[in-house]
């Protein structure tokens, strides 16, 4: 009986532990490091990290990039975060079967990449749609709801614009348009 007591004060020591982490992560607000990346390489090395974590879910991820996006400045290791996040989510959001689409256009008129992160899990809550995105938001009973509040940073850091929405056939879809910026 201790024995489970002792195991629970350090699962809740280890959950505050990092609660503590990732606000102390999102306050830092990192500079961004710039540089000419291909936003499409950024994708795929985040669909193959992906496609090793799905405990035990059968989870289709399909990506359709468009080719030859132009090259422009972001910082690859925070859009790199982002996409693992949203990806991340989108799994959990699926219970045990489903799947999740990754894709890349560019907008000529706007000069601006669109990049969406879509599944067909659960859904979100539509009164829960306008809050996501505040830090320390959650419905889950793991984490700290500060993942989005970060995602939502580093976009708006680029200058970018992200939202969600419920995709009609369930699910839902993360879109995030980002300026092409070349220096």
């Amino acid at each position: 009986e201790n024995a489970a007591i002792l195991e629970e004060v350090k699962r809740q020591a280890d959950r505050v532990n990092h609660s503590v982490s990732d606000v102390l992560k999102y306050s830092r607000k990192k500079e961004l490091d710039l540089d000419m990346n291909d936003i499409n390489d950024t994708i795929r090395s985040i669909v193959l990290f992906l496609e090793g974590q799905m405990k035990g879910k059968e989870i289709d991820i399909s990506v359709t990039l468009e080719d030859e996006l132009p090259l422009f400045c972001f910082d690859n290791k925070q859009l790199e975060e982002v996409l693992l996040n949203l990806g991340l989510n989108a799994m959990q959001a699926i219970e045990k079967k489903g799947s999740i689409a990754f894709s890349s256009m560019y907008e000529k008129d706007s000069e601006k990449i669109v990049i969406t992160v879509s599944d067909t899990g659960k859904g979100i809550d539509e009164n829960d749609l306008s809050s996501i995105f505040h830090p320390f938001f959650t419905t889950k009973s793991e984490g700290t709801g500060l993942g989005l509040a970060i995602v939502k940073d580093v976009i708006e850091k680029h200058e970018g614009e992200i939202w969600a929405e419920n995709r009609e056939e369930g699910g839902c879809m993360f879109t995030i348009e980002l300026p092409v910026k070349t220096g």
